[in-house]
């Protein structure tokens, strides 16, 4: 049964090693060549490096076990090159056949998984004096493999089931009789990272309206590994809008042009692109400017229902520090309304955040004069089955899901008789609407249908017109 080494004490802890060698003044049996021993010592400097992975900037130093998930492996082998005809290894760095390899490593068709793979590689272009595998013992790798007098190259490989998990190299003087010491650089080569993208790749945006952007990071495992909250964003040149750490862009209230999206994840970058267009800005309320408890009455809000309570909250924001909070409870039903002049083109946008599921929400255009004391023209529910629907009278289409706790953007872009409907800036349906309903407010509302209390959140309202 194979012993396992664990690496995370010794091996991890910075990703780079250092091979304390023992050149013997006596010759082997096979060739009169000195011996080297090897033993791996936990050294802190150095950045790691490996075969395939692109250069880039090196992470933070961290366990690389924090990023693989894997503190075992099963063996550990050594192999030495004999690249004695050189002097240095800048030398060697700089030989042709050295080039001849890297071409040979990077061209190499999908990932070089097995140590095979690079005992063959790496024989094709310089002369494998030794290959074998390490003695393990606790957090150590020790053996002896045979070396020559002049330039070594180094490679050691970190094996679990058949594949190379860790990979390292590095080069090392051997005079006999003498010791030396040499750094080798250790990668974990599991999947790379091979393309990142952006999403949407462009999107027009009117003045003060928002965009959520998502960055995706495609792996060689196959992998499509959403990496939006960790990838750092920015915007060039940044005078028509802004985009916080979560892919958020804002367009600005009155500055129009181009932005180009920038992601940066593991060195990479992908960009989008947004275009801001001139509209006419009806409302633009994000809530800051009351204080906490208060109604926004000033602001031009009134209330169509009263339910349980609504007011400003700081306890939950899309941005900055304040949303508008609703709170129903089965039928007491909660209604704020926003008095509006109707328009044939309109577009409404609005985040909205459920506390707890089983709840429900809706923003619609709203007619006060109809019978009952008012009704909902076209809405977008939040429902208690936890979907978001796009709804008018006769018509009801699924959007998607949504989770409690989780701020939605949601956009309606009327141009009579069609209607798109966005969810955190993806178009999800295409609506068609009466050009002669009548509207006159914008209602928000806590549905009264929830067990319990209802309660929600809505941050940053904007309405504009062409």
């Amino acid at each position: 049964m194979m012993t396992r080494l664990t690496i995370g004490a010794c091996l991890l802890a910075a990703g780079s090693l250092m091979l304390s060698l023992q050149c013997s003044k006596q010759p082997t049996s096979d060739g009169g060549e000195p011996s080297i021993t090897l033993r791996f010592v936990f050294d802190p400097a150095g950045a790691p490096h490996i075969g395939k992975v692109p250069e880039r900037p090196s992470a933070p130093a961290q366990p690389l076990a924090k990023r693989t998930g894997q503190e075992k492996v099963d063996i550990v082998r050594a192999m030495v090159l004999d690249v004695s005809a050189y002097d240095s290894a800048s030398q060697h760095f700089e030989s042709e056949e050295y080039h001849k390899y890297v071409h040979a490593r990077d061209s190499w068709p999908g990932d070089l998984k097995y140590w095979a793979e690079w005992r063959k590689l790496l024989g094709d272009f310089f002369r494998v004096v030794a290959d074998q595998a390490l003695s393990i013992e606790g957090d150590y790798a020790k053996g002896t493999v045979t070396g020559v007098v002049g330039l070594n190259y180094l490679c050691v490989g970190m094996i679990e089931g058949d594949s190379i998990r860790y990979w390292g190299e590095g080069e090392v003087m051997v005079r006999e009789g003498e010791p030396a010491r040499a750094a080798v650089q250790v990668w974990d080569v599991g999947p790379q990272l091979y393309w990142l993208e952006v999403r949407p790749y462009f999107a027009p945006l009117k003045n003060g309206l928002s965009q959520r952007f998502r960055c995706t990071a495609y792996y060689s495992d196959g992998r499509e590994v959403d990496v939006t909250k960790h990838a750092v964003w920015s915007v060039q040149p940044g005078i028509a809008g802004s985009i916080d750490d979560t892919g958020l862009f804002l367009a600005g209230l009155q500055a129009t042009g181009q932005e180009a999206v920038l992601a940066v994840f593991e060195g990479d970058t992908a960009m989008a692109q947004v275009t801001i267009a001139l509209a006419t800005l009806l409302a633009a309320e994000d809530f800051e400017t009351y204080a906490v408890g208060a109604y926004p009455s000033a602001g031009g809000w009134e209330v169509l229902a009263p339910g349980v309570g609504g007011g400003v909250s700081r306890a939950y924001a899309f941005s900055g520090a304040q949303s508008f909070r609703q709170e129903s409870s089965p039928g007491h039903p909660r209604r704020d309304l926003l008095p509006l002049r109707r328009a044939d083109s309109l577009t409404i946008q609005v985040s909205v955040l459920l506390q707890e599921g089983g709840s429900g929400a809706v923003v619609g255009l709203f007619n006060r004069g109809a019978a009952g004391g008012g009704a909902f023209v076209d809405w977008i529910e939040f429902a208690e089955d936890g979907h978001i629907y796009a709804a008018r009278k006769d018509q009801r289409t699924e959007l998607q899901p949504y989770e409690p706790l989780t701020w939605y953007t949601v956009r309606v872009e009327l141009v009579y008789p069609h209607g798109n409907v966005f969810v955190d800036g993806e178009q999800k349906a295409s609506m068609f609407y009466l050009s002669g309903e009548q509207w006159d407010a914008l209602v928000l509302a806590a549905q009264d249908f929830a067990s319990g209390t209802s309660v929600q959140f809505y941050d940053d309202l904007r309405m504009t017109r062409p």
